[in-house]
Parts: structure tokens; sequence; C-alpha cells
């Protein structure tokens, strides 16, 4: 009788334990759910301009997120992520809930205090500094939560989870890392802005604009600049100019000292034609040799860095100024792109009158930019676009912000000081002399297919480019766009020239183009392996590389693979390691 009632009472505990984890397993799912939908309603409430919906939502996606971490803490739980089988999931569910509320608690709330001091932060077309220094706290406290939130999720392997679960919990790794990067550069930005901006005293800056239509490594043709003056807040464009105002551009010799692997994979040209510093994608690199033609022509103008963006990049910040008219012509987001890049050979022959129109664009836009802005969340998210895609780049000349950015999208450089990172980049330059980039089109993919016990990657690359438009049509434009038939291309054709940086420390080989072996020279840039490669498009077949590489031993990460921005792609991937 005893042995009865002690089995039974002990059935009623395991069915007991096994309704009450059910129950608290289906009540966790709901704080979960509804923790979720409260970001939905965060976002509207942001664009809606209403704090008070903001502000509620986000308590309560801190109450349920703390519910949710409170119910699956503790040994019952612990004890269960032991199992067998589903052991792994309630770990996941655990570590989720736990990243949940500490995203909660120490990212929403601060988040929600910066969305309400943002708009303070420029005001009658200047950044307001003090406001823009009091935003470093919080937003290096929602950063600090955000990696810890990314770190608690990361820890776990999603491989065995079951049913929606794995689907789920991937999408909230992948959006927190996302969202703790980005409030890592929001954090850097917020630190750099005030002194490059003229907070310690003013500021000058060359402003490059790069023209897609003839590409270059690091997004286009370095055709028109201007010179940015920065002072207590208020930015002002100063002088403007193009290639034709350098009287040695072209010289027979190089303005500056060329190295050894860039005279192999660029020739002395990237130094003697201001056009062509970027045909390396080493952005600091090419702001060297820019320098030295600044110093030759401009000998009394001290810089303090200099900044480039491309068209499209413009494009994006359209969208937050509204249109702007040059001469009559009203540009917009939608139509920038063309605009710029190719209705303006048609319309205008001379040189003379494109730089003018180019220098009108530049100017109507930094007004726009510079003017009263709607909304300056907006523009931060179009600068922020525009720096994730590539198509934003700084290079401040004063130490402390340097050594801040030096890691980041907006240094552009190939070389990081982290070699325990892959890294692939491949560039591309038009060599056609002629603006048919326009027409092109570009995709690369870069796999890892194996790693080896010391943690070197085998890894296999491709790139495909596409001409977007006919012959027939191609041979009816203008020379000016064409080329003409310079450098021994036929009008209507296009060359490029392709760089591909292997990882440091690392090889490349295995090269064909559409099935057939090539063999070009491997040089070194510093410890990066480097070929240089040509490819002709003639008509609308689609031509293609591929190679294979490895990584320096250790690199066992995920590599990272920076392109030239196309016109429509981001010049940013990853290839997901095999270790």
């Amino acid at each position: 009788m005893p042995k009865r009632i002690a089995l039974t009472v002990l059935a009623l505990v395991i069915v007991g334990a096994v309704g009450w984890t059910a129950w608290t397993a289906y009540q966790t799912q709901q704080d979960l759910v509804a923790a979720e939908s409260q970001v939905d309603v965060i976002r509207a409430a942001i664009e809606d301009d209403d704090p008070a919906a903001r502000d509620a939502a986000a308590a309560e996606l801190v109450d349920r997120a703390d519910s949710a971490a409170g119910r699956v803490d503790g040994w019952w739980w612990d004890g269960l992520s032991h199992l067998p089988v589903f052991g792994d999931d309630v770990s996941g569910i655990q570590a989720l809930s736990r990243s949940l509320k500490v995203v909660g608690e120490g990212a929403v709330l601060p988040l929600a205090d910066v969305a309400d001091r943002v708009d303070d932060a420029f005001v009658d077309g200047a950044i307001q500094v003090d406001v823009v220094e009091s935003l470093d706290e919080p937003v290096t406290q929602a950063h600090e939560a955000l990696e810890e939130g990314a770190t608690l999720v990361e820890a776990e392997s999603s491989d065995g989870y079951v049913g929606p679960l794995k689907g789920r919990f991937e999408e909230y790794r992948d959006t927190i890392r996302d969202l703790a990067d980005a409030m890592g550069s929001a954090q850097k930005t917020v630190e750099v802005l005030p002194p490059m901006v003229g907070a310690d005293g003013p500021k000058d800056y060359l402003f490059i604009f790069q023209n897609n239509a003839e590409l270059r490594a690091t997004a286009g043709l370095p055709g028109s600049w201007a010179v940015v003056h920065a002072e207590d807040g208020r930015l002002t464009m100063e002088e403007q100019g193009s290639s034709a105002s350098f009287d040695v551009n072209g010289a027979e010799k190089p303005i500056t000292e060329v190295t050894d692997a860039e005279k192999a994979l660029y020739g002395v040209e990237i130094a003697r034609f201001w056009q062509d510093p970027n045909f390396t994608p080493d952005w600091p690199r090419a702001v060297e040799i820019f320098q030295a033609f600044w110093d030759t022509q401009y000998p009394e103008q001290q810089l303090d860095g200099m900044l480039s963006i491309d068209v499209v990049g413009l494009s994006y910040l359209l969208q937050v100024t509204g249109p702007v008219d040059v001469d009559g012509d009203q540009i917009t987001a939608d139509n920038a792109v063309q605009k710029l890049l190719n209705q303006v050979y048609l319309d205008y022959e001379d040189p003379t009158e494109q730089d003018a129109y180019f220098a009108g664009a530049a100017r109507s836009i930094f007004q726009g930019v510079t003017g009263d802005l709607g909304s300056p969340l907006d523009f931060a998210e179009a600068m922020g676009r525009a720096a994730r895609e590539g198509r934003f780049l700084v290079t401040p000349y004063d130490d402390e912000p340097a050594a801040v950015l030096a890691d980041t999208v907006v240094a552009g450089a190939t070389t990081t000081g982290d070699d325990t990172v892959g890294r692939v980049d491949i560039a591309f330059n038009d060599g056609t002399g002629s603006k048919m980039s326009y027409y092109l089109d570009y995709f690369t993919d870069v796999e890892s297919r194996s790693c080896a016990a010391d943690g070197r990657q085998t890894l296999s690359g491709t790139v495909t480019f596409e001409q977007t438009i006919d012959p027939a049509e191609a041979q009816e434009l203008p020379d000016y766009i064409t080329g003409g038939g310079a450098n021994f291309t036929d009008p209507g054709n296009q060359l490029v020239n392709v760089s591909v940086y292997g990882p440091a420390n690392g090889s490349l080989y295995r090269f064909l183009i559409d099935g057939r072996a090539v063999t070009p020279d491997i040089v070194y840039d510093g410890n990066r392996p480097a070929a240089r490669l040509q490819v002709e498009l003639t008509n609308r077949k689609s031509v293609r590389i591929t190679f294979m590489a490895t990584t320096g031993a250790g690199q066992d990460h995920d590599t990272v693979v920076r392109t030239t921005p196309s016109l429509s792609g981001t010049g940013f991937a990853e290839a997901a390691t095999t270790c």
C-alpha cells in the first residue's frame, strides 16, 4: 500500500511538473510574442511623433521581456536544458528571454530618450554640438546592452532546435547583432561629430563627389569637389572645382611615389591624374594621393580631412531633403541617378557645361541638407545607409577621430590591423575611358568551402558582369558616353579592370574567365595577395570570373567581402565560415 501511494504521488508530481512546465512555456511564448509586437508599436509611434504611445509601448516591452525571463529562470529550467532532444530548445528559450530582458531594460528606454533629443540636434541649419554631446551616455548604454543581448544568443547553437523556434531564434539573433553593430556606429558618430564640425575650432574638408557612370574602385570617378567649412556646428560650402582645376593633372611624372604593387595593379596613372587615385580600393591611400595633388595646386589651403559620397548616396539624401532645382531642372530621389550619371551627357556635349551642372547639383543638395531638415532622424538613417553600402567615406586628419573611425566602414581601408578576420576585396575600374558604367551590372559571391585544422578556410569566388544595353543602342550613344573607340575598344563595348585582394597571409589561385584558365600575376600589397584581370563586354551576354583563395591561419570566422558598390547593390557581404 505505501508503495502504491508513493507511486501515485510520484505520478501526480510528474503530471503536475509537466503541466506546470507546459503552462509556463505557453505563458513565456505569450510574453515574447507580446514583447515583439511592441517593437512595431514603438516604430510607428516614432514615425508619428507620438512620445506618449512610444513610451507606453517601450514600458510594455520591458515588462513582458522581464516576465518571460523570470518564468524560465531558476533550477527547474536549468535542469530541463540538460535533457536529451529538447534540452537545447529550453536553453535557447532561456537565452532569448534573458537577451530580450537585457535589451529591453538597457537599450529600449535609453533610445526612447535619444529619440526625444535627435530633433533638437539640428536647428536652423546647424548641428547643435551640446545636444550631440548629451547623446553620448544613452547611446553608449544602449550599445552595451545590445552587445550583451547579442552575446547571450550568439553563445547558443540553434542547429538542433525544433519547429518554429529555430527560425525565430535565428531571426532574432541576426537582428540583434545588426542592431548592436548599428548602435556601435552611432556611438562612434556621437563621439567624433562635435570635433569634426568645428566644436574645438574651425575645420576645412575636401568633399569629393564620385561619379558612378565611370567606375572607380571606391565607387566612381572623382570629378566634382568642394571645400566645406565647419565651425561651431555650422557647415558652409566654399570653393568648388573639378579635375580641370589642377594644372598638374596628367603630368608626365606621378605627383607622389607609387609603390611596386600599385604599379602592377593600376600603373603610374594612379598618381598622374586627379581622376585616378581611387583606382585603389584603399580609401586612406587614395586620400594620400589626392592630398598630394591638392598641396601642389593649393599650397596655402590647409585641409583637415577628406570626405566622399557617390551619386547613389546623394539620392538617399534627396529622400530627406526633397527635390532640388538645378538651372530649372528638378532633381529628385527617383531621378538623380539617371540625370546625374546619364542624362547630363545626352544634354551637354561640352565637359565644362557638364562640370557646371554637377557643381550646381552638389551645391543645391548641400543647401538642402544644411537647411531646414524635416526629420534629422531620417537624414541620419540616409547617411547610415550610404555608409553601410560603402558609398560614404570619411578621413579626418585629427588623430582622435581618425582612431575612432579606423576600423569602420566609412574609413574604407583594405587593411584594418586585425588579421584574425579574413577579408576579400574585389574592386572594379572602368578601362574604356567612358561613361558606360551606367549600363553595367555586376554581382559577386564568395563562399567558404572547407576549413583546415589551423583555421585556414578555402574560399571560392564568382564575379558576374552584365551589360544592360543592346549593342546597337549603345553604338548610337554620344562618344562622350561610349568613349568613341578609345583604348582600342569599339564604341558600345566596355572594358572593366578587376582587382582581387585575398585575405592577409592567404593566397589566390585558379582564375577562370568564362571557364577559360588565366594566370594573372600575384603581387603583394602588404601581406595581402592581389591580382589584376580585365574583361570586355561586347553584348548583353554575361561574363564570369571565378577564383579560389585561402585565408590566413586562424582566420576561422566569417570572411568579410567588400566590393565596389554598384548602382543597385551594397558593397559589403560576408562568407559564412565552415570552421
